[in-house]
């Protein structure tokens, strides 16, 4: 037979990855995942095509090392939500997404797998299409390497582009034949030809810059302050008196913080400058305490007392009182 018919001396210029043999099944259990398959055939690649059920961006951050050298990566995806409605899809995905980098900052804080995949995104070697005509369940993987050979690799079966599918849930895949590859190949690019517009990557590029750029010091800090002033005054702001409705709004902030912290820790000091009405956020707090039945001591110098505490008290507890003056 010629070397044309047995195929010899076709590939004789192809380098060749020699990979350690493993079964063509790939079901997630050990060390036989998705992702570890999917990383070795897409060494060396320069094209990637994905189809899958469900997607999220931590699917492409784990492979972000890898995809940072290709020159175009195409995902198609959908999902058992209405096909037609693309906001939802994308809701969907920024769903997961948010989810899954949510456990994965534990492990890796700073998302640097998803730094490559902006990288990419930002010079535009991402397109992404929402397959729309029907409900969408295809999960495949097909690559392009023409440096390598074989030149076309490709993987189906049930793995979704998640981090679940990629290595946590049982799964049933499996690498594809030459023969099968290139029928994987005309599959794929039918249905990607049938699929919406390529609209959503910017919105994509949005989702993982969320992810990754970097709030200012002082923002995070303002955030903190508030998160930690709304938890310092949550309690009481229904209340209503007529000291309360006296109270100017300073006044009444430093109210509600006074009672959360008497509440809390059992006591507080009001430190405001002169002026600010001190006595009058005083007397809301011991208009509250005489209203819950409880009895409250008033020390001041007497002098205080007669020319200040007096009229106050006349005014606004003068139903608590008992045997003033």
């Amino acid at each position: 037979m010629s070397p044309q018919e047995t195929g010899a001396g076709l590939f004789d210029e192809c380098p060749r990855i020699e990979e350690t043999p493993t079964s063509s099944i790939i079901d997630n259990r050990g060390a036989n995942t998705l992702l570890a398959r999917l990383e070795t055939i897409t060494a060396g690649g320069r094209e990637l095509a994905i189809a899958s059920a469900f997607f999220s961006l931590d699917g492409l951050a784990l492979l972000g090392p890898t995809l940072a050298a290709y020159s175009r990566i195409r995902v198609l995806f959908g999902d058992d939500a209405n096909p037609t409605e693309r906001h939802k899809l994308l809701r969907i995905m920024r769903e997961r997404s948010d989810s899954d980098f949510l456990q994965r900052r534990f492990a890796e804080p700073t998302l640097a797998g998803l730094q490559h995949v902006a990288r990419v995104f930002e010079e535009g070697r991402v397109e992404a299409r929402c397959y729309t005509h029907h409900k969408f369940h295809a999960k495949a993987y097909l690559v392009e390497r023409p440096d390598l050979y074989p030149a076309q690799l490709g993987i189906i079966g049930s793995g979704n582009f998640t981090r679940p599918g990629l290595t946590r849930n049982v799964e049933l895949n499996v690498e594809l034949t030459l023969e099968q590859t290139a029928q994987l190949r005309a599959w794929y690019e039918e249905r990607w030809a049938e699929a919406q517009t390529d609209v959503v990557t910017e919105d994509l590029l949005n989702d993982i810059k969320r992810q990754i750029e970097l709030y200012d010091p002082y923002i995070i800090f303002l955030k903190a302050l508030m998160a930690w002033g709304a938890r310092q005054t949550e309690a009481h702001t229904a209340e209503t008196s007529d000291i309360l409705a006296a109270l100017d709004p300073h006044q009444m902030h430093g109210y509600l913080r006074a009672a959360k912290l008497i509440e809390t820790h059992g006591g507080c000091m009001i430190c405001d400058g002169v002026g600010l009405g001190k006595s009058y956020i005083a007397l809301a707090v011991m208009e509250r305490f005489c209203r819950e039945g409880r009895n409250v001591l008033l020390i001041a110098p007497k002098s205080i007392l007669a020319t200040s505490w007096q009229t106050y008290l006349t005014d606004y507890l003068d139903d608590y009182l008992d045997g003033w003056g």
